[in-house]
């Protein structure tokens, strides 16, 4: 006699609230048969003799195959095939960590789904099977029989996958939306999983539903059973050890912090990961939310671990090993089929033609589509492009054998032999400053000319007035009569790129040798000078290269290296690493700011502060501003700092680290 028992792993989620979990209920009503747990403690001995031969080592990817069976009353739970497919094609993404199911920590699980295409009897299938019935909402657990009786194919060759309106637990609620048995009733005739239509391929986020229930399926609790219990994390709770401890079994917000059990370091052993830090362990870790088998909100459902992997894979290998016996997942066709599609380039430009030579055998016709528009049902296929682009190019080849399609995809560019180009002096331009734009274009007979989006030419050349401070665009579009394609570029107005503030360099390189390093339009300068010792150094120079001011944190210097008359006394250090910062003041053309930090060696006491500079003063050699030195703008916790232009390129802004007070 087959089991008939019933193991239930409900899952109740909803994506903004907590739900009735049933799975502890359900699983002491089937563990008190002896036969389960009988069943059940075999499997665990098969799976941890696997894991301790195979853990760690490279494992190959198993498909399943998976049948569908649709359950419906012509509503809305009478889901289409795209959907029932795209559930699949999710699943698949969810297990490999990929698109919009990644997550950096997460793991690539080499288990892999198919919709069987081989039905029981070996004749070709969809892998969907749709049955009208009354049953669509269905009472768990005591109309669980009466559902999977309607229909189910070999539990022990494929996943049965049951789709209904809506499941109800029978104690009225009507939270849940899923459950599937777990691998100790591999076989049965209750074996598989039901999900209700709206959580099977309706959106990323709900077909978390169907990963979740899948995992269940492989042999996977959920993060919080057994609660906090961790003195053997290969016995304990969800019998995967780097899962941590979680005793909470209701959705929370996603990473909220929520740390259920202070229990995750009691196990000592090296299978723990979250064993004490002085044990080599990571130590105790808040709950993992984030995994497939919590209780979170759907939205928070993001991964699984490398424990987690694994058991899913020893179960298949050992519980449900059947499952992998023989090719379901491909028609069973008999036709021998000889594919052959030659095209002899992958892009052409536009007035080109591309032909498609197909010498296939095995087949009686095929259809080609173009950006899935259906084009042609020759053999070949001559593809004539009127508009440059990209193009995605399809052949089905087809026999008489339902399901023994080929299809083949090529990704074809077509280029438009008109190339747009043009040559300037330079992207670094002097506010008003009248720049010649050479046209370079290739078979192009018109052209348009569009600085910031505007249309200002429709010459073969230009000369652009830049009047404006900013980053600024000038595209050219170049068209035949065929097609047309287009160049930019962008020209940063009024940056300090524009000029030479910055030719000049000052390097400490030990005891009172200073390195003075002077970029010129002639290329590079060296000079070895003899200076006080700083490691701190900083210049100011004119838009033309002209030193003006140096300092070392603690003394202001003129164009000839002097101290100037109230440079002296500064309240940064010599010994701050990018301690001090020139930049010019906003909206005028003779004083500067200078900034100043302090150093580690005195615990950064004089902090993070300003100085302003006249170039006016000490006799146009310039100097600090009477009454605006050493002023305190904070005490951060750092000797480095740095400024950069705002968008409007005329203030700054200063970027200094701090700490924030504890």
């Amino acid at each position: 006699m087959k089991l008939r028992l019933i193991f239930f792993i409900s899952l109740i989620p909803q994506l903004l609230s907590a739900q009735f979990c049933g799975f502890d209920h359900s699983k002491e009503d089937a563990f008190r048969d002896v036969r389960v747990l009988r069943r059940q403690g075999e499997i665990e001995r098969q799976v941890r003799e696997w894991l301790s031969v195979q853990r760690g080592g490279d494992m190959e990817i198993y498909t399943i195959p998976v049948v569908v069976h649709v359950i419906h009353q012509n509503g809305g739970e009478n889901i289409p095939d795209e959907q029932v497919e795209s559930a699949v094609e999710l699943l698949n993404n969810s297990f490999a960590n990929l698109d919009l199911y990644y997550n950096p920590e997460g793991i690539n699980i080499p288990i892999r789904f198919c919709l069987a295409h081989v039905d029981p009897d070996g004749n070709f299938h969809s892998g969907i099977n749709r049955v009208e019935s009354a049953l669509t909402t269905v009472n768990i657990p005591s109309q669980e029989q009466d559902l999977k009786d309607l229909i189910r194919w070999d539990t022990e060759r494929y996943m049965n996958v049951w789709v209904v309106a809506s499941l109800i637990r029978d104690v009225g609620n009507e939270g849940i939306v899923g459950n599937a048995t777990v691998p100790y009733f591999h076989g049965s005739e209750n074996d598989g999983l039901i999900i209700e239509a709206t959580f099977f391929g309706g959106t990323v986020v709900q077909n978390k539903v169907f990963t979740h229930e899948t995992a269940h399926y492989l042999g996977l609790y959920h993060t919080f059973e057994g609660g906090c219990v961790n003195s053997d994390c290969l016995s304990d709770g969800d019998l995967v050890c780097d899962t941590p401890p979680d005793g909470i079994v209701s959705p929370f917000g996603c990473e909220d912090g929520e740390n259920s059990c202070t229990s995750d370091e009691d196990d000592l052993s090296d299978n723990n990961p979250f064993r004490p830090v002085e044990s080599g362990g990571i130590g105790d870790q808040p709950d993992m939310q984030e995994n497939y088998m919590d209780y979170s909100p759907l939205t928070c459902y993001e991964r699984f671990t490398l424990g987690q992997c694994e058991r899913m894979v020893a179960m298949l290998l050992t519980a449900r090993a059947s499952l992998l016996e023989g090719d379901r997942c491909n028609p069973p066709c008999t036709i021998e089929t000889t594919v052959n599609v030659v095209v002899g380039q992958n892009a052409i430009l536009l007035g080109e033609s591309l032909l498609f030579e197909n010498s296939s055998t095995g087949f009686s016709g095929a259809t080609w589509y173009v950006n899935e528009d259906e084009v042609s049902e020759n053999e070949d296929f001559l593809f004539e492009p009127l508009e440059a682009g990209d193009y995605f190019i399809e052949v089905l080849l087809y026999n008489d054998e339902p399901g023994c399609n080929i299809e083949l995809e090529f990704d074809i560019e077509v280029i438009c032999p008109a190339t747009a180009m043009f040559s300037h002096p330079g992207s670094n331009v002097i506010p008003d400053d009248q720049i010649a734009l050479n046209n370079e274009s290739i078979l192009a007979t018109e052209y348009e000319w569009y600085y910031d989006g505007e249309l200002v030419a429709i010459t073969e050349d230009v000369i652009i007035t830049f009047d404006e401070l900013g980053t600024h665009e000038v595209c050219l579009v170049a068209s035949n009569s065929a097609c047309s394609t287009s160049h930019c570029e962008s020209f940063n107005v009024g940056s300090c790129a524009s000029s030479r503030e910055n030719d000049n360099w000052y390097f400490y390189t030990g005891e009172t040798s200073v390195n003075h390093y002077k970029f010129t339009e002639d290329g590079l300068s060296e000079e070895t000078l003899y200076m006080d010792y700083a490691e701190n150094k900083s210049t100011l120079s004119t838009a033309n290269g002209d030193l003006l001011f140096s300092t070392n944190g603690e003394e202001l210097f003129d164009a000839s290296f002097n101290v100037t008359p109230n440079g002296s006394g500064l309240l940064g250090h010599v010994s701050a690493r990018k301690g001090a910062l020139f930049t010019p003041k906003p909206g005028s053309d003779h004083e500067y700011y200078l900034f100043t930090l302090d150093a580690e060696e005195v615990d950064m006491l004089n902090g993070l502060r300003y100085h302003v500079i006249d170039r006016n003063l000490n006799g146009g050699l310039g100097d600090i501003v009477p009454d605006m030195k050493n002023i305190l703008i904070s005490v951060p916790e750092t000797e480095t700092m740095a400024a950069i232009r705002h968008c409007n390129y005329e203030d700054l802004w200063l970027i200094v680290y701090n700490v924030a007070d504890e």
